[in-house]
Protein backbone atom coordinates (compact mmCIF):
# COMPACT_ATOMS: atom_id res chain seq x y z
CA UNK A 1 0.00 0.00 0.00
CA UNK A 2 2.83 2.60 0.71
CA UNK A 3 4.25 1.84 -2.95
CA UNK A 4 0.75 2.48 -4.19
CA UNK A 5 0.88 6.06 -2.04
CA UNK A 6 4.07 6.97 -3.26
CA UNK A 7 2.95 6.74 -6.94
CA UNK A 8 -0.30 8.65 -6.05
CA UNK A 9 1.30 11.39 -4.39
CA UNK A 10 4.28 11.42 -7.13
CA UNK A 11 1.33 11.56 -9.78
CA UNK A 12 -0.02 15.06 -7.85
CA UNK A 13 3.49 16.31 -7.32
CA UNK A 14 4.64 16.29 -11.34
CA UNK A 15 2.13 16.48 -14.32
CA UNK A 16 3.13 13.05 -16.30
CA UNK A 17 0.82 10.64 -17.75
CA UNK A 18 2.20 7.63 -15.39
CA UNK A 19 4.41 6.98 -12.38
CA UNK A 20 6.18 3.68 -12.32
CA UNK A 21 7.39 2.13 -8.78
CA UNK A 22 10.03 -0.73 -8.75
CA UNK A 23 11.28 -1.97 -5.47
CA UNK A 24 14.56 -3.28 -5.21
CA UNK A 25 14.55 -7.23 -4.18
CA UNK A 26 17.90 -9.14 -3.73
CA UNK A 27 19.73 -6.65 -6.20
CA UNK A 28 17.01 -7.12 -9.10
CA UNK A 29 14.11 -4.63 -9.63
CA UNK A 30 10.79 -5.25 -9.42
CA UNK A 31 7.66 -3.14 -11.26
CA UNK A 32 5.28 -3.71 -7.83
CA UNK A 33 2.80 -0.18 -8.78
CA UNK A 34 1.54 1.98 -11.65
CA UNK A 35 -0.48 4.85 -11.56
CA UNK A 36 -2.94 5.38 -12.61
CA UNK A 37 -3.33 1.68 -13.53
CA UNK A 38 -3.82 1.45 -17.30
CA UNK A 39 -3.35 -2.11 -18.37
CA UNK A 40 -1.71 -5.14 -16.31
CA UNK A 41 2.00 -4.20 -15.32
CA UNK A 42 4.56 -5.63 -17.03
CA UNK A 43 7.43 -7.25 -15.17
CA UNK A 44 9.89 -5.07 -18.03
CA UNK A 45 12.20 -2.64 -15.99
CA UNK A 46 13.24 0.23 -18.11
CA UNK A 47 17.20 0.44 -18.71
CA UNK A 48 16.78 3.90 -17.15
CA UNK A 49 15.70 2.76 -13.71
CA UNK A 50 18.52 0.10 -13.81
CA UNK A 51 20.91 2.67 -14.78
CA UNK A 52 19.50 5.04 -11.51
CA UNK A 53 19.09 2.24 -9.11
CA UNK A 54 23.09 1.26 -9.99
CA UNK A 55 24.25 4.59 -10.36
CA UNK A 56 21.95 6.09 -7.17
CA UNK A 57 21.31 9.20 -8.87
CA UNK A 58 18.33 10.18 -10.66
CA UNK A 59 18.49 10.15 -14.64
CA UNK A 60 16.00 12.25 -17.13
CA UNK A 61 15.77 10.46 -20.63
CA UNK A 62 14.01 12.67 -23.42
CA UNK A 63 14.67 10.09 -25.75
CA UNK A 64 14.18 6.62 -24.33
CA UNK A 65 14.47 3.62 -26.59
CA UNK A 66 14.24 0.86 -24.80
CA UNK A 67 10.17 1.44 -23.88
CA UNK A 68 7.12 1.19 -25.63
CA UNK A 69 6.83 3.89 -28.52
CA UNK A 70 4.29 6.50 -26.89
CA UNK A 71 7.00 6.90 -23.99
CA UNK A 72 8.15 10.53 -24.90
CA UNK A 73 10.47 10.79 -22.21
CA UNK A 74 11.03 9.58 -18.02
CA UNK A 75 12.26 10.93 -15.55
CA UNK A 76 13.77 8.29 -12.51
CA UNK A 77 15.00 8.40 -9.14
CA UNK A 78 16.29 5.83 -6.79
CA UNK A 79 15.36 5.05 -3.19
CA UNK A 80 18.55 5.32 -1.39
CA UNK A 81 18.61 4.52 2.19
CA UNK A 82 21.74 4.43 4.94
CA UNK A 83 24.55 2.87 3.84
CA UNK A 84 23.71 3.75 0.41
CA UNK A 85 21.36 0.85 -0.09
CA UNK A 86 18.82 0.96 -2.79
CA UNK A 87 15.39 0.12 -1.56
CA UNK A 88 13.49 0.79 -5.32
CA UNK A 89 12.94 3.40 -7.98
CA UNK A 90 9.98 5.65 -8.75
CA UNK A 91 9.60 6.46 -12.58
CA UNK A 92 7.77 9.22 -14.27
CA UNK A 93 6.70 9.09 -17.85
CA UNK A 94 5.36 11.54 -20.08
CA UNK A 95 5.16 14.61 -18.85
CA UNK A 96 1.68 16.19 -19.56
CA UNK A 97 2.74 19.71 -20.60
CA UNK A 98 4.31 17.85 -24.06
CA UNK A 99 7.64 19.09 -22.65
CA UNK A 100 10.65 18.15 -20.90
CA UNK A 101 11.75 17.39 -17.91
CA UNK A 102 13.64 19.58 -16.24
CA UNK A 103 16.01 20.24 -13.09
CA UNK A 104 13.37 21.59 -11.51
CA UNK A 105 11.52 18.49 -11.71
CA UNK A 106 14.13 16.58 -10.73
CA UNK A 107 14.52 17.83 -7.71
CA UNK A 108 10.76 17.33 -6.72
CA UNK A 109 10.91 13.96 -7.71
CA UNK A 110 14.20 13.39 -5.37
CA UNK A 111 12.09 15.01 -2.65
CA UNK A 112 9.54 12.75 -2.81
CA UNK A 113 11.78 9.71 -3.04
CA UNK A 114 13.77 10.35 0.08
CA UNK A 115 10.90 11.07 2.54
CA UNK A 116 9.27 7.53 0.54
CA UNK A 117 12.88 5.90 1.18
CA UNK A 118 12.12 6.68 5.13
CA UNK A 119 8.54 5.37 5.27
CA UNK A 120 9.62 2.11 3.42
CA UNK A 121 12.76 2.09 5.39
CA UNK A 122 10.89 2.18 8.60
CA UNK A 123 8.45 -0.17 7.61
CA UNK A 124 10.90 -2.85 6.74
CA UNK A 125 12.36 -2.33 10.35
CA UNK A 126 8.89 -2.88 11.98
CA UNK A 127 8.79 -6.45 9.73
CA UNK A 128 11.89 -7.37 10.50
CA UNK A 129 11.14 -6.27 14.17
CA UNK A 130 8.08 -8.02 14.45
CA UNK A 131 9.58 -11.28 12.69
CA UNK A 132 12.41 -11.45 16.02
CA UNK A 133 9.10 -10.73 18.53
CA UNK A 134 7.71 -14.04 16.79
CA UNK A 135 10.67 -16.10 16.67
CA UNK A 136 11.27 -15.02 20.28
CA UNK A 137 7.71 -16.05 21.34
CA UNK A 138 8.30 -19.29 19.48
CA UNK A 139 11.16 -19.91 21.60
CA UNK A 140 9.82 -18.76 24.79
CA UNK A 141 7.19 -20.94 24.23
CA UNK A 142 9.03 -24.61 25.05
Amino acid sequence: MLLGDVAQQGHLLLPVDQVLVYSNLEGNLCPEVSFPQRKPLSREVSADAIWCARYQKPKVNHQPTDLPSDIRNCLCVPFVAAQNRVLGVVEFRNKKTGGLFTEEDARAATCLARIATIGLDRARLFFRIEEWRRSVETLLSF
